[in-house]
């Protein structure tokens, strides 16, 4: 009988190997773990998006994605104001300590890639990005 593929297990395994070296790393050089990484490179392709916008983008539920904010907001990383649009809502920005923090996590992912690159090729590359683009969406929720 061959042997069955368990992709899921695959991909959890690379996932959860990659992630704990991106923390361990934008820890080392800027103070923050990859995922408050992932938040600071959100809030800087969108400045002024709000706190529920970027939550969504992220995949987080709020109130796990409220707390990190305030971790963030604490560290002077971030800044939060009402938006202009919808009183009730928060806009996010990037501080002057977090776009240079963001500027050291940019370094980290480049050498993250590098590293990625030394084991496929740029066809595999490419098809890697593809497939995960379309893989991200399942099981999102749509509400």
């Amino acid at each position: 009988m061959a042997k069955k593929l368990f992709i899921y297990h695959q991909l959890q395994l690379a996932a959860a190997n990659l992630r704990a070296h991106a923390d361990r790393s934008a820890i080392a050089s800027a103070g923050v773990t990859g995922a408050q990484a992932g938040v600071l490179l959100a809030i800087s392709a969108k400045p002024g998006s709000t706190q529920r916008a970027v939550a969504r983008t992220l995949g987080q539920g709020e109130s796990a994605f409220t707390t990190m904010v305030a971790r963030l907001i604490s560290a002077e990383l971030v800044c939060r104001q009402r938006d202009q649009q919808d009183p009730r809502a928060w806009a996010l920005t990037l501080t002057q300590k977090g776009e240079e923090a963001l500027e050291t996590i940019r370094k980290d992912l480049m050498e993250m890639n590098q590293m990625i690159a030394q084991v496929l090729s740029p066809q595999e590359q490419a098809d890697l990005a593809q497939v995960l683009s379309r893989l991200a969406v399942l099981g999102r929720s749509t509400d």
